[in-house]
């Protein structure tokens, strides 16, 4: 690879870095990433614009823009094209006409709580239904605990009343429940803001909010925490695959965890003397400790046999066998290749630790880092790559076959090996590199080799895996693709 080729692949993988769909086209709206305490100011301010106009308590136009998925041009429209009959207007959200809410309350003595029958100081809102103050906290606390609304009304039965949020913190005895009940306020706000989600990776509570333009299918986010999601669905990053065909498959495979399905795509036998082997890596290339045998994890057949001719991606039907066996072992193919690609990628981190650690031994060797940095974009190719190939077992499951389909699984089968190749010279042993007596110069001349191979490579995958997804989006654009319901 020449030195221009080697800049040109650099500047492929920083437009990869940007949001790139599963059509495979750029594209590049502008997105925040904030944390919860970031969304409380624009959310007052909205609100207060909102009370401003209508004339309404901000804690009414809070409720009413989260109904209409805080559009607040919306909102404003609907509510003065309804303005005649408001009353009606409010009934629509199960809400009553209320331009003025207590912010005040006010204590009652010598009457008995409904609730707990107890003679004790009570207080009510515009209703005129009274509560002790034992009771009303934990009504509030039980209602902040089921998260079911962002607003709380009355505890008389089919009473709206709609407490404003300061008269709710002035009944709330414990910090830990206001600070629950505004936790829920923000989490209404992302969540029925047709501009932001959450970012699905674990314990992360950052939010992506859309800046410019409006999400379309493919807009795919990288949070700071390193998950990778589509902002349409809040679903990971699912290409070539749509929404709603991910959705069905993932329900699908969710089904079968914990079941045999599961536990057959981390333990397989040996093809040759049965041995139980256990996958502790990425690659694919698999040798057993006891015969030696090399093998196809995915496939099992002889390695050999992928050096040209790599078609353990196609599903071989075999139409004798009973409907029902057929239907399961048509599932189970694209089963165990989907869920062998999440292992993979699963233990990619793994994997970049062994190559960071490489890198570290060439950099005690004489090399610089910059030297070295080669294998972190190879590795950064081979996730998106992983990640890819996951994702064509589930849209190949469904989708009805035909010549445009043999093109996809001829695509699919080239990315695949090359994926794996790229895989197997990451895994490649380099502390065995320096020879006794072997100088600097020639140990670069090594590293030079070695290096050339993988940029080769990784430019190799990283065009395979466009051709791919063009190719997807071709079908999507010509209507090449036909999916079938399967149960």
């Amino acid at each position: 690879m020449s030195k221009a080729e080697r800049i040109q692949l650099s500047q492929d993988l920083a437009l990869a870095d940007g949001l790139d769909s599963p059509t495979g086209t750029i594209v590049r709206p502008v997105y925040q990433r904030l944390m919860s305490r970031d969304l409380i100011p624009e959310m007052h301010e909205i609100t207060k614009k909102c009370s401003e106009v209508m004339g309404y308590p901000e804690t009414i136009c809070r409720i009413l823009l989260h109904h209409y998925k805080w559009f607040d041009e919306k909102l404003l429209e609907k509510f003065y094209e309804n303005y005649d009959n408001l009353d009606a207007f409010f009934k629509k959200f199960n809400l009553l006409n209320q331009p003025e809410l207590l912010t005040e309350l006010e204590d009652y003595d010598g009457e008995d709580c409904v609730i707990c029958d107890q003679s004790t100081t009570m207080t009510c809102l515009e209703c005129g239904h009274k509560f002790c103050y034992y009771c009303w906290n934990s009504y509030l606390e039980q209602q902040v605990k089921s998260q079911a609304l962002p607003y709380i009304t009355c505890p008389q039965y089919q009473c709206n009343v709609v407490l404003s949020d300061e008269v709710a913190r002035k009944l709330m005895k414990k910090e830990a429940t206001i600070k629950a009940y505004d936790n829920l306020i923000v989490r209404s706000f992302v969540e029925s803001n047709r501009l932001m989600r959450w970012c699905p990776g674990k314990e992360c509570g950052r939010i992506v909010k859309l800046m410019e333009g409006m999400p379309v299918l493919g807009d795919c986010i990288e949070c700071e925490c390193k998950f990778i999601f589509c902002f349409r669905c809040g679903l990971e990053w699912h290409e070539p695959m749509k929404c709603d065909l991910d959705k069905a498959w993932l329900k699908q495979v969710d089904d079968d965890k914990g079941t045999y399905l599961w536990l057959n795509s981390y333990t397989k036998d040996c093809s040759k003397c049965q041995t139980a082997i256990e996958k502790n890596g990425g690659c694919n290339h698999m040798t057993c400790r006891k015969c030696g045998h090399e093998f196809c994890w995915i496939c099992l057949k002889d390695w050999a046999s992928h050096s040209g001719n790599y078609d353990c991606n196609r599903y071989s039907e075999n139409t004798d066998k009973h409907e029902g066996r057929f239907a399961l072992e048509r599932y189970l193919h694209y089963y165990n290749r989907f869920i062998n690609h999440q292992n993979s990628l699963k233990l990619e981190d793994k994997l970049k630790n062994e190559v960071q650690k490489k890198m570290k031994f060439l950099q005690t060797q004489g090399f610089s880092f910059v030297e070295t940095s080669f294998m972190l974009e190879a590795i950064k190719v081979l996730n998106q790559c992983r990640r890819t190939l996951m994702y064509t077992y589930g849209f190949a499951y469904y989708l009805e076959k035909s010549n445009q389909g043999n093109i996809f699984e001829t695509n699919q089968s080239d990315l695949e090996l090359a994926t794996e190749q790229l895989s197997g010279f990451l895994e490649k042993d380099l502390t065995g590199w320096r020879e006794e007596n072997e100088t600097l110069s020639d140990l670069k001349a090594k590293l030079a080799k070695f290096k050339c191979e993988v940029l080769d490579k990784t430019k190799y995958v990283f065009a395979r895996r466009q051709t791919l997804l063009n190719h997807c989006t071709e079908g999507y654009e010509n209507n090449y693709w036909e999916f079938v319901a399967r149960n």
